[in-house]
């Protein structure tokens, strides 16, 4: 796949440099220079090809959990514009931020909301397709807070580096029974042969 900025989309384009806007002012991803947020940003799209086309009942409906500036549900926003996307960070001045991106974007398909994973579970609980988080928590953890959200049938998908090995084997099989999940199904993507990075997929039960 080629690097975003080949392809002309000017809304991922303008989306990159309202990230870094907010350079210096508020930290919301961990990436700070342009090369660390286009390698993010590209990611998310190498990512595009596993959300569903169909929801269970109606629209799809996905959460990123702890999404600082918005990756990658921003980004999945932008290419995926009949998917219902909940941006989900307990940092309120994070949410104003991102808001406020979503808001000059145009993204009529974002909604913000401002709390913490374990409060909204309650609200949230079975409603979406897909529930993500990239760069939050080790496997174990990251589980726990996004296992109440999907759907059955729904997915959990998490982005993660070459360490994700120990942190898949901390979660037992009977944690996973218990979280009603199945074994992840562990996928190698992008084309830089300097990282290594593996899209992690478990499977409401």
């Amino acid at each position: 796949m080629s690097d975003f900025a080949q392809t002309r989309d000017k809304k991922i384009e303008n989306y990159l440099e309202l990230l870094l806007s907010w350079v210096g002012k508020i930290r919301l991803t961990g990436a700070q220079s342009e090369r660390a947020l286009r390698e993010q940003i590209q990611d998310a799209i190498y990512m595009l090809p596993y959300l569903p086309e169909t929801g269970n009942g109606g629209a799809v409906r996905i959460i990123d959990v702890g999404t600082g500036g918005g990756l990658p549900g921003v980004v999945w926003a932008i290419k995926r514009p009949r998917i219902k996307f909940t941006l989900l960070d307990s940092i309120r001045k994070k949410c104003m931020a991102v808001e406020q991106i979503c808001g000059t974007l145009l993204l009529k398909n974002t909604k913000v909301v401002c709390a913490r994973a374990e409060t909204y579970a309650t609200e949230g609980a079975g409603i979406f397709d897909v529930a993500t988080a990239r760069a939050v928590a080790a496997v174990p953890k990251l589980l726990e807070w996004l296992a109440p959200f999907p759907k059955k049938g729904g997915l959990i998908i998490a982005p993660k580096g070459p360490k994700y090995r120990e942190e898949v084997a901390a979660v037992t099989e009977r944690r996973l029974a218990e979280l009603k999940l199945g074994a992840p199904e562990i996928i190698r993507y992008g084309d830089d042969p300097n990282r290594e990075n593996f899209l992690l997929i478990w499977k409401k039960q």
